[in-house]
């Protein structure tokens, strides 16, 4: 259903309560909604929702959404990174239904008395024209998902330190089915009881090979948290708990043990279907290495000629150096370069502030690292926020259309 003239007017002025409360009404939202529906909080990452970064993010888009209620189309990008989220996590549309009335719920409790009948009303109409698009968009997802809608168990076949902080899991599936073929960039999600958690914990990890009707590839990171968290939970309020997932994989799941997973999904990805030879250039911080490398290797299987340059970001060496140097070697078509990052700045910092304060040094890069020569070139960007977006502005600066930009950054505050 479409909103009305006034609907729309009546949504906008709420904009300026909603720029001053908004993550209150969100923090709100939440609190109730999980203290009401416990058996959701596995479908939202605790850590996001103890640093406040999933306030954050909500908050954030609707008042995006309240700003563009005429026109919400500019929101679409937005909305598809949402519902392959969605559905790697197993959302359905009931849970609309819940999620509405305590979100328009909190609406009421902290805008009171500007929330009038009329406003109200707006607000749920608005909720409902939302979250039908996002129901209709994720019935197409988990169409082609096929048969596979639900959590699959997969058994540990092997485990790879890659280095001190990083491991990757080769998984297979129990039922010993051939798997869907992927398209490399995708994720899947991965569902586990963790110590001191009454509910099972969801997170995303990257496939971090090409895809392979046996088995799949998953390559976790340690994280430590930041230390603002550590010595005193108050300090920042976005400071991160220690990877209660993360860190559980790396130092509990071994050979033999099942893990659940969700199909594969994700809206950055390398298009397997509709393939050309214009040159890739893939750049990443950190452990957003491993999506990459799905690329990486798919692209040297499939299509060896294609000219690929890939820029990592990395105080140290990265994981995988060994299979990027191996591939190198063989593929005169790949360029490999690496950018420094400061001392205890860089993409696994502990520390808040330092996080935000790193600059990224491209100085280094030529432009044959980065195809400008060529129109038709796309970049792959994942990785920490503040270094990631220093290179995508980068990039923009130097007249690369942002259709060319495929960026995913590993956090949820932007959306």
């Amino acid at each position: 259903m479409a909103l009305t003239y006034s609907q729309c007017q009546k949504i906008r002025a709420t904009v300026p309560a909603l720029n001053a409360r908004g993550e209150e009404i969100i923090a709100s939202f939440y609190q109730s909604l999980l203290r009401g529906h416990p058996e959701l909080r596995s479908y939202f990452n605790t850590a996001n929702q103890l640093n406040k970064l999933q306030p954050k993010a909500m908050s954030s888009l609707i008042i995006q959404f309240a700003n563009n209620v005429s026109h919400i189309y500019e929101l679409i990008p937005k909305m598809e990174r949402i519902c392959q989220k969605h559905c790697s996590v197993g959302v359905q549309p009931h849970h609309y239904k819940i999620m509405g009335a305590y979100l328009l719920e909190a609406f009421t409790g902290i805008l009171d008395p500007s929330m009038t009948p009329d406003a109200k009303m707006a607000w749920n109409n608005a909720y409902w024209m939302l979250a039908n698009m996002f129901i209709a968009r994720e019935k197409q997802l988990y169409k082609t998902f096929g048969s596979w809608t639900d959590w699959r168990p997969f058994d540990i076949v092997d485990r790879v330190r890659d280095n001190e902080n990083v491991v990757s899991f080769y998984l297979k599936p129990r039922n010993k089915k051939p798997l869907p073929a992927f398209m490399p960039g995708q994720y899947v999600s991965i569902r586990v009881a963790t110590s001191g958690k009454e509910h099972k914990q969801i997170r995303q990890y990257a496939l971090s090979e090409a895809p392979n009707p046996d088995h799949y590839r998953i390559t976790v990171q340690r994280n430590r948290g930041t230390a603002d968290c550590r010595r005193n939970k108050h300090a920042c309020p976005y400071a991160t708990p220690p990877g209660a997932v993360s860190n559980h994989l790396i130092d509990r799941a071994m050979i033999g043990d099942t893990l659940e997973l969700s199909h594969p999904a994700g809206h950055i990805f390398l298009d397997t279907k509709n393939l050309s030879n214009a040159p890739l250039v893939l750049f990443s911080t950190g452990i957003g290495a491993t999506p990459m490398l799905s690329i990486l290797d798919f692209t040297a299987k499939e299509q060896p000629g294609r000219p690929v340059s890939w820029i990592n970001a990395s105080q140290g060496a990265m994981p995988f150096q060994s299979r990027i140097d191996s591939l190198a070697l063989r593929n005169k078509n790949l360029r490999h370069t690496t950018l420094s990052l400061p001392p205890d700045g860089h993409e696994t910092s502990t520390d808040c502030e330092k996080q935000d304060d790193v600059r990224l040094d491209l100085v280094p890069l030529e432009p044959d690292d980065l195809f400008l020569n060529n129109e038709c070139t796309e970049y792959f960007v994942c990785g920490a926020e503040n270094i990631t977006l220093q290179f995508v502005e980068f990039l923009e600066m130097r007249g690369i259309d942002k259709a060319r930009i495929h960026c995913e950054l590993q956090t949820v505050a932007k959306y």
